[in-house]
């Protein structure tokens, strides 16, 4: 199973990260799909490497894309997950650009506030 995880890259309660982390499948049962900055992401991908849980990166590539970079890192990613996971402390364009990709490709989404 393929999980991505998106997120705020600001500091709040990753309470709920743990959870969602800690209940996983350890191995290569699971694959953490993070996009590499800071916050959210990178507290997950530190998480899950405790738990010996595969992770994948997607560093945007905005020389070859531009300010559109993000974007297409974004859907590259919830296009290769089973699940997306959305933390956040304030919702903001990119997340809701996400989540409606998410309802578009029929992708389950969860999110949560921190």
């Amino acid at each position: 199973m393929n999980v991505a995880v998106f997120g705020t890259a600001t500091l709040g309660d990753y309470t709920k990260v743990d959870d969602i982390i800690n209940a996983l499948p350890e191995g290569q049962e699971t694959l953490l799909l993070v996009d590499g900055k800071l916050g959210v992401s990178n507290y997950a991908k530190n998480k899950a490497s405790w738990r010996f849980i595969p992770i994948r990166t997607y560093p945007a590539n905005f020389k070859q894309y531009g300010v559109a970079a993000d974007d297409i890192r974004n859907k590259r990613m919830v296009d290769d997950a089973d699940e997306v996971y959305i933390f956040y402390n304030k919702m903001n364009q990119v997340l809701e650009t996400i989540i409606a990709y998410c309802a578009e490709t029929h992708k389950p989404v969860y999110t949560s506030l921190i």
